[in-house]
């Protein structure tokens, strides 16, 4: 896959992997969209997957990230704005109307692009975040104490230390291997134990513990993603997805904004636990 450098009208530079697509049969464009924390790269197997069958392929390194632009002010990461972004380099390759497959944070953002610019899209795939309706707050405490009644655990307890603790981007970034075995751990019990709860993921860092890496993790790979995290600032870029939303500075674009979709589809993964 060939990777790409394309600076878009706020002057921000995206870094992005892209295949053509095969003209007979005609095949459109997927633009996959990464996570929190993770860079276009990451998509590797996908591509190639995709590529073998004739599809094109659009993967951003997104705001923040990678080999793209690493702005400090919060601002600059509403969805609004970087929907835009991400719609001029589609019109830079000419992809008009594309798939979409967002994973986490990435989910979240394609969720608005459809909803922005629903032209570009024909099938979206969100996954680990559900789609997230515009013009709705979030409130991080309500949702802690809500999943805290239902699951036994709060699944957002990390959310609060990447925006409140203003020591979170220098201890992350002085703990770099102890949060990547945490995120990318072979077991997911260990997300309910120390990622979800409040004051865990701190505790997990200042202790330095570490995790078993899931095996789809190449080893390979894992000191190119740590160079990745390592420059300009390491995870004070990242982190502004978060600030963004616990703020709810994407409300000033979505103010009284009520939209209902047509279909919602939503997987049952604990019935196909492997």
């Amino acid at each position: 896959m060939e990777a790409i450098t394309f600076k878009v009208s706020r002057g921000f530079t995206y870094n992005y992997f892209h295949v053509k697509p095969k003209a007979e049969p005609p095949r459109p464009y997927i633009l996959f969209l990464h996570g929190f924390p993770s860079i276009a790269l990451e998509w590797q197997h996908q591509v190639e997957h995709f590529r073998q069958l004739g599809f094109g392929v659009i993967a951003p390194d997104l705001l923040g990230y990678g080999e793209t632009s690493r702005p400090l002010d919060v601002s600059h990461y509403r969805f609004k704005h970087m929907s835009y972004d991400v719609a001029e380099i589609l019109d830079h390759e000419h992809a008009d109307v594309v798939y979409g497959v967002g994973h986490d944070m990435g989910a979240g953002l394609l969720a608005r692009m459809s909803f922005y610019l629903p032209h570009r899209f024909s099938k979206l795939a969100l996954l680990v975040t559900g789609y997230l309706h515009p013009g709705a707050s979030f409130d991080i405490d309500t949702a802690n104490s809500l999943s805290q009644k239902n699951l036994g655990y709060s699944l957002f307890g990390y959310m609060k230390f990447f925006t409140e603790d203003p020591d979170a981007v220098e201890i992350i970034n002085s703990h770099q291997d102890s949060f990547t075995s945490l995120l990318y751990a072979k077991d997911p019990v260990e997300w309910t134990k120390h990622l979800g709860p409040i004051g865990a993921t701190k505790k997990w860092l200042l202790e330095d513990k570490q995790a078993e890496l899931g095996s789809w993790l190449p080893k390979s790979y894992l000191a190119t993603r740590k160079g990745a995290f390592s420059k300009d600032g390491g995870y004070q870029a990242p982190l502004n997805w978060y600030r963004v939303l616990v703020s709810n500075l994407n409300l000033q674009d979505e103010p009284g904004t009520s939209f209902l979709p047509s279909c919602l589809q939503i997987a049952d993964y604990k019935s196909h636990r492997g």
